[in-house]
């Protein structure tokens, strides 16, 4: 996260990192098998990655849905990790001007070697919303590269809010305000509770 600062250990410890080669973005375990993340950062690698937390690896997860309009993918751990994941979201609860919490494991600045990127995060505050994204604007935390895919939670981090969908899909550069997918609306939530069918 580009002015963010580094996560310490089990801080946030749903965050994760997805790598297909040298191809690398963010996701969140929603539970114990289970991962959202951006569907454009899963076009890589077959269709499988491997996972790592700040901790250790993770089982490798494939990819088994893609929302039909969104750009959320969802996949699955090769095993159960036994442990839970973010708490989602009721309906609408995303509101211009609420702050959160943005965490992912991309570059901390546009000059950083891409070998050196650690998950980090800090805090923002939502811009503008629509009924499927919000813009956060830079306050003082924003994605780089790698942070695609990342979750945005509420400032106590306690409930996600929104993925990032990619700094640079319209000609943004690393810095720029960056834009969420909504996790808040009633179609994304029926999605992940029918794992990735319908949309």
């Amino acid at each position: 996260m580009f002015g963010g600062r580094p996560l310490r250990r089990g801080e946030v410890d749903v965050v994760v990192r997805l790598a297909a080669g040298s191809a690398v973005c963010s996701a969140v375990r929603i539970d114990e098998r289970r991962l959202l993340t951006a569907a454009h950062g899963v076009t890589y690698g077959g269709g499988l990655f491997d996972v790592r937390s700040s901790d250790a690896p993770l089982p490798r997860a494939r990819v088994i849905a893609r929302h039909p309009q969104l750009d959320l993918a969802l996949l699955e751990l090769e095993t159960c990790i036994g442990t839970g994941g973010v708490r989602l979201p009721g309906v609408g609860v995303v509101t211009e001007g609420m702050r959160l919490f943005a965490a992912g494991f991309g570059a901390r600045s546009p000059l950083q070697p891409h070998g050196t990127w650690r998950a980090s995060g800090g805090t923002s505050r939502v811009a503008h919303v629509t009924p499927s994204r919000f813009v956060a604007a830079r306050d003082p935390v924003v994605a780089c590269f790698g942070d695609s895919g990342g979750p945005a939670f509420s400032a106590d981090r306690q409930v996600l809010l929104g993925i990032v969908q990619g700094y640079d899909r319209h000609g943004d550069r690393c810095g720029d305000p960056i834009g969420y997918t909504r996790v808040d609306t009633a179609d994304v939530l029926t999605w992940l509770a029918c794992g990735g069918v319908g949309g």
